[in-house]
């Protein structure tokens, strides 16, 4: 089953599934979290109290359940906003650190920035954040919540960004009607997708 995670879902969860939702978050974008110089318990927590805060990239969020286990999270954003709701989620991770581990931040996220491409036109939603637990890939969870957004916003222009060594998952875009914004060799790149584009 699918659905929207809202903050009495998250207020709800015990220890555990907090974990294992801040989980999902940061295996959605590793290349940004583990820059951050933060216990990883201490930082997961913090990323779950963003879930249904409207101003950040998991303020949208949707959840495959299968019974009781939460086994993925998709998160959408206007795509317009996305720059204003990665800066409204980076500034509490940022008001835990100490000095010396806000410069060190800082540093990290100079050189990871320069390995992104930007979104060329801020129409539509963007999708900032996918992930699957471990024991649950290969199973059409991933597919299954991105299907349910596409079907959800129909005729917007949708966009993401994808590390370009992650071969699977840019064969799942691809399959579902994503392709390159364009043909830069950056690390991490946009892909595209217009409305009801692709195999349904």
């Amino acid at each position: 089953m699918i659905r929207r995670l809202t903050r009495k879902d998250v207020d709800n969860f015990d220890r555990a599934r907090l974990l294992e939702l801040g989980l999902l978050i940061f295996q959605a974008l590793p290349e940004f979290y583990e820059n951050v110089p933060l216990d990883r318990e201490v930082l997961l927590l913090l990323l779950t109290e963003q879930v249904d805060d409207p101003g950040t990239e998991v303020g949208e969020a949707y959840a495959f359940f299968e019974g009781d286990s939460l086994l993925g999270i998709l998160t959408v954003v206007d795509t317009a906003e996305l720059k204003n709701a990665q800066a409204a989620g980076t500034i509490p991770i940022v008001r835990e650190l100490t000095r010396d581990q806000r410069a060190i931040f800082q540093k990290a996220l100079s050189g990871y920035g320069r390995g992104v491409e930007d979104i060329a036109d801020p129409q539509g939603r963007d999708l900032p954040r996918l992930a699957v637990l471990e024991m649950a890939r290969g199973k059409g969870v991933a597919r299954a919540m991105m299907k349910h957004v596409l079907d959800l916003y129909g005729d917007a222009k949708v966009s993401l960004h994808v590390a370009r060594a992650n071969d699977v998952v840019t064969r799942l875009y691809t399959s579902l009607g994503f392709a390159p914004q364009s043909d830069t060799q950056l690390p991490i790149r946009v892909l595209v997708r217009s409305g009801h584009a692709g195999p349904r």
